[in-house]
Formats: structure tokens, sequence, C-alpha cells
């Protein structure tokens, strides 16, 4: 309901309106442009990845073939020379062997894929390798070590199609066969080929990467003028900051590998006609009028109404004081903030006249409900002298008169309503005395009261009408009543615990103690709801009595702990009243 007419009330504002016209006059125009910008974008990327994919492919076809010639070269050699090279007679083997380098010579020149190949028989330990002239001996002899020594390893991959190896994080492509205990192979740098991929003119190349299974076997991240920067195996795509890019793919079958070359996009101002800049820059201008508009409306109108809109705000919140300082962009507002401070400071001084008079009522209630008290307190009092009086024991009434004097000069005092924890447990202790004077076997008190909960200022009366209902209701004299009092601080509240070992209350006792009704004939405990309504009227909610039993009747209160200032006018506008 709420967010309907907050909806509702949108929907009437000026600035809504205004903004709403704008919007049907040139979303449209926008959106237009921007699909046909969208397509002519769409189009071209379109092209583009046909173009460098077709490229990709070609590419891979005449690798694949190569490759495929290598490994049928192979597998010949293997075919009608393998039986050669493993005779047992040396000076025939040697022999087989200058007519194979020869030849092996020749090859490697007519295969230009290949970078080595190698013929090692493992019976013998003859390892043998043909490179280009153009690569390094060193880097060479590294290869053809470790081929001799993994050359069962590779194997074992896939001896169907070309393998990935890494040598000294350098990654290579092996293709490897055995007849009997004869290994022929070769092998191909992936450097090699993922520089041939860089000069296909594709383009900007951002990475090279070898996938198989949707997983990374060789990745390569390339620079801008096309060299191999880096090279990490099994890495994660390459992600270039800044750079938007997208990936064209081939099959390469040689090695049941999918080859990923990712792009950077080429800028669509370079495929586009002339016509789009003419879009281009009315789009922007159209921009620039809006945001113009904006902002013209928000000095001359928005801004102004937020100003008010303010003030209000600040007047709900209960900031009477608040005015609207200034001039505004326009007579029309200048008139409006007039009105409004004119009519906030009236309703200021009306609120004033209304919570005094609050005040005044809360106070004429307080005062009669605190002199409702006193006749319960001073009826008990009179029966306890009536008692001692009949006893006719001089001393005992003169400690009694004693007590009975403190007693009256603490309940009678009007100056203050608020006293504090230590004050409020000495008129307990008088009233104690009295009882301990009539029944000194039959009353036991223990007082457990923290240090610094005895200056936590708390209503009179609030401890004593408690202690007074347990010698009410709860006192044996032909058994020891024990009474407990307690006071400590917890989470900036004192808590007043008063505990009796009576019987404790009943079930209804306590309902009608937690609900504050009166309870017994006629409402003969008035005493304790007087007390709830008191406390109810001074903290509001956070005040709290807890009635339950523990071997006994407990009555726990728990009030927020006030500040001197807040005491000190709530005595004031007592004082007042």
């Amino acid at each position: 309901m709420d967010k309907n007419h907050s909806h509702g009330r949108l929907a009437h504002t000026l600035k809504f309106k205004l903004m709403l016209l704008l919007a049907v006059l040139v979303i449209p125009l926008i959106v237009i442009l921007y699909l046909n910008n969208y397509y002519s974008v769409k189009l071209a990327d379109e092209q583009m990845s046909s173009y460098t994919t077709r490229i990709l492919e070609n590419y891979t076809t005449q690798l694949d073939t190569k490759m495929a010639n290598v490994s049928e070269y192979l597998l010949r050699m293997c075919l009608s020379d393998a039986e050669s090279l493993n005779v047992s007679d040396r000076n025939d083997r040697y022999f087989y062997r200058q007519e194979l380098h020869g030849e092996l010579q020749k090859v490697i020149g007519f295969y230009d894929v290949v970078d080595g190949i190698f013929v090692y028989q493992s019976a013998y330990d003859e390892f043998a390798q043909y490179t280009r002239p153009t690569l390094d001996y060193g880097y060479t002899s590294e290869i053809g070590q470790y081929m001799q020594g993994h050359l069962d390893d590779i194997l074992a991959k896939n001896a169907e199609t070309w393998n990935t190896i890494n040598i000294n994080n350098r990654d290579y492509f092996v293709y490897t066969l055995k007849a009997d205990d004869t290994y022929l192979g070769a092998w191909v740098s992936a450097e090699e080929i993922i520089g041939q991929i860089e000069s296909l003119q594709m383009g900007a190349l951002i990475s090279v990467q070898f996938m198989s299974d949707g997983r990374p076997v060789i990745q390569s991240a390339c620079g801008a003028n096309g060299g191999v920067q880096d090279k990490v195996r099994g890495a994660a795509p390459v992600e270039v900051d800044g750079k938007h890019s997208y990936d064209v793919s081939a099959h390469m079958a040689s090695g049941a590998l999918d080859i990923v070359v990712a792009l950077e996009t080429v800028p669509v101002y370079q495929l586009l006609s002339n016509f789009q800049w003419v879009i281009m820059a009315a789009s922007a201008v159209i921009v620039i009028l809006l945001l113009g508009s904006a902002l013209i409306y928000k000095k001359y109108i928005f801004t102004p109404m937020r100003g008010v809109e303010t003030a209000i705000a600040q007047v709900e919140q209960g900031n009477w004081d608040y005015r609207i300082e200034g001039k505004s962009t326009s007579a029309e507002f200048d008139h409006i903030n007039e009105n409004f401070n004119a009519m906030s400071s009236e309703i200021h001084n009306l609120k004033i006249d209304i919570y005094e008079e609050e005040i005044q009522r809360q106070q004429v209630e307080l005062e009669y409900l605190h002199y409702q008290i006193k006749p319960h307190f001073f009826l008990n009092v009179i029966n306890t002298i009536n008692s001692m009086a009949q006893i006719r024991e001089t001393s005992l009434i003169q400690k009694m008169t004693q007590y009975l004097s403190a007693y009256i000069r603490y309940t009678f005092r009007r100056e203050r309503s608020m006293v504090t924890i230590k004050e409020e447990l000495e008129n307990v202790k008088n009233y104690l005395g009295m009882q301990l004077l009539r029944f000194p076997d039959s009353l036991e008190c223990e007082m457990d009261m923290e240090t610094r909960a005895m200056d936590v200022e708390i209503p009179a009366m609030t401890m004593m009408t408690f202690v007074e209902n347990i010698i009410k209701h709860a006192f044996d004299m032909y058994e020891c009543t024990k009474i407990t009092l307690r006071a400590v601080i917890e989470d900036d509240c004192v808590h007043i615990v008063i505990k009796d070992s009576g019987k404790g209350f009943d079930a209804e006792a306590i309902e009608h103690i937690m609900q504050c009704e009166e309870i017994g004939e006629g409402g003969k405990q008035v005493g304790i709801v007087n007390i709830k309504k008191r406390l109810r009227l001074i903290y509001g909610d956070a005040a709290r009595i807890i009635a339950s039993n523990e071997d006994g009747a407990k009555i726990e209160i728990v009030l927020p702990v006030r500040s001197s200032v807040e005491t000190e006018v709530h005595n004031e506008h007592t004082n007042r009243g």
C-alpha cells in the first residue's frame, strides 16, 4: 500500500514529468542509432572472424598435410630399413647407417616442417640425430639426450599422433615409431609453429593456445610486434587489460589438438563508412543536449524543490528550528520558502505549548500515584507501633521511634522524586529495623550491593514497596524469613533483585504482576501496581519488573542507568509540579 502510494506521488511530480518528456523524445532516437551501430559492429566482427578463421584453417590443413607426410615417411622407413639397422654384424650395421645418414640429410631439407629426425637403436645404445643446419648444436644435443631417455614415455601417450613434450620450459611436437629395438622419430619446436601462425597476417595476436579436451596444453602470449613473449604450460587463457579480443580456432588432426588464437578486435571506425561517423556524432550531440537540459532543470527547479523537501523532512524529524536560508533562483520559490519558515515557527510555538501541558498532566498523575503509595506504608507502620506499645518495652519503643522518625522524614520529603539506591537502601534498613525489634528471631536480611550501583538514582519507594510486601505476605513469625537484596550494573542497566525465602508466588500472582494488574480482593496490593505505573511514566518501555520463584518469591527490577542531567530535569519538573 505504501509502495503504491509513493509510486503514485512520484508520477505526479514535475521532475518525473519533465524527465518523461525528454525520455519520450530522445530514447527512440538513441535506440535507433544504437541498433544501427550494433548491427554494423556485429557485421564487421562476423566478417573479420570468418576471414581469420579461414586463414587459420588453411594453415592448419597445410600443417597437417606436411606432418602427415613426415609420419608416412617414417613409417615407410621403419618397415624397410629397421631390419637392416638391427643386423648383428657391426660393419654391416655401420654401412646401413651411412646410407641412412645420406638419405636423412636430404630428407631434413625436403620436409621443412620438422626441425629434426632421429634414429635410436636401444640394443646397441646408438643414437643419431639429423637437424636443420641453422639450429644450434648445443640446443639440438639437449633435445637428443632427452629423447634418448624418454622414448618409451612418449610412445605410451599416443603412438598414432604427434605428442607434446616439454624440455626446459620449451614445448615440442614429437612423432615416434618403434620396430624391434629401433626407434624412429621426428620433432618440431612449438615456437616454430606459433611463429608461423603469427606471420599469417590475421591481425594483432594476443595469444596462441593448443587445447586438448578443453584444456590448454601449450599456450603463448604474443607481443605487439608478433614475437613470443611468454609461454606457460597448462595455464588459463590469457587476458590482456584494455584489449577487446575474439577467438578463432581450427583442429590440428596430426596432433589431436585444437589451435585457439586470440586476436585483438579491430576498431570499428576502421571498418565502417563515413556515415557511421555522422551517426556517432549525432548521438554525442543528443547526449550532451540531454545532460545540459538536466543540469538546467536541476539548478532552477529540482535543487530549490529539494531544499523544500529537506526542510519538510527536518520538521518531520522534530527539528523545528530548521529554516530555509538564502535566496532561491526564482521569485516563486522565494515565496514558498518564506511561507514555510513562517509556518514552521508557528507550529513550533504551538507544539511547545502542547508539550508543556502534557508534562503538567503527567506530573499530576505522578503526584497522585506517589501519594497513593504513602498511606499504604503508614498503615503498616502504625500497626507496628501499636503492637510494640502493647509489649511496653520502653527501650524498644525508643529505637522504634528513631527508625520511624527517619522513615517519616524520608517519606514526606518532596524536593526529589529520584533518590540513589544508597538512600533507598537506608530507608529499607529503617523499616526492617522496626520489624526486627518486633520479631528478632524470625527475620534475617542479606544485602549484596555492587559499589558502583549505590550511586544510581531510582524512583523513591521502589525497593521499599516490595520489601514491605514480603513482610506482609511472606513473613512467618514461627519460622525465620530471609530477605535478600542485590544490585548490580550490567549493559547500562541496574538490576535490583528482592528475594524472600517464603512460599513464593502462585501462577496467578505472577501473571497479574507481569500484566500490571491489581492482586487480591479489591486490589489490595495496589503498591506494586503503582510502582509499575510510575516506572512506565518515567522510563517508558525500558523499565521491567520480572516476577518469579526461586526458593521463594523473587522480584527483579531492571532500570536503565540515567545520566545526572536527566535526573536533574526530572526532579525539576517534579518540584515545579
